[in-house]
């Protein structure tokens, strides 16, 4: 497959995807008519897009060993589960961030545009949104956990997300002190909960931490 036909597409998915979840969260605040209704699943697909051309290469050299240990993998099953819009914005500050390091790393091309400077500023402060796409990631586990017991969520979006947390906390330390201190917290509140949810407290947990762990 075409090297630029990727990027095009790669760049036009998030792009998409970026500009649809702002208006649906401009919607919580101001009265936006257009795409008043635009349906999750949509959404989803976009993103879905984007990152089935990050592994394309893979893909069509059938690496499969190589997919499965990308957080990209993992990210996509979890659209590909279509979840709640909520459980989509640790993919929106992602691909903000993407988008911005895109920018960056395309001076030649974009250096002579007013969003530039601004792009640049932004870049240099990579540890913040790195730091944040992994706090909402954590959350958004319990969140989708949570979900499953109201069914507004389901078992694949958990997967997915328990996918993307493993591939990041064996790669990064960041990760791992955000979820040592996630279940710091959590350790400190659930004892003033009722005993059956502190019994699935502590199923969920240790459940989930072996999982991430597991190599």
């Amino acid at each position: 497959m075409d090297k630029k036909l990727i990027k095009d597409v790669w760049l036009w998915s998030q792009l998409s995807f970026a500009f649809l979840y702002t208006l649906s969260i401009l919607r919580i605040f101001i009265k936006i008519p257009i795409l008043s209704n635009l349906p999750c699943f949509s959404l989803c697909l976009l993103l879905s897009i984007s990152y089935i051309m990050t592994m394309s290469k893979k893909i069509l050299t059938s690496e499969i060993t190589s997919i499965v240990s990308e957080t990209n993998f993992y990210c996509l099953i979890v659209l590909l589960s279509f979840p709640s819009k909520i459980l989509l914005l640790p993919f929106y500050v992602s691909s903000i961030f993407n988008l911005v390091d895109f920018v960056v790393t395309n001076k030649r091309q974009y250096h002579k545009y007013f969003f530039y400077e601004t792009c640049k500023n932004i870049i240099i402060k990579r540890d913040i949104f790195i730091f944040s796409v992994y706090l909402l990631d954590v959350v958004g586990i319990f969140v989708a956990s949570v979900g499953m017991l109201f069914r507004i969520s389901n078992v694949m979006t958990v997967i997915g997300y328990c996918g993307v947390i493993r591939q990041e906390y064996l790669r990064s330390e960041k990760m791992k002190i955000i979820i040592s201190d996630f279940f710091k917290l959590l350790d400190s509140k659930v004892d003033k909960m009722p005993e059956i949810v502190k019994q699935w407290y502590v199923y969920s947990r240790d459940s989930k931490v072996k999982e991430i762990k597991t190599e």
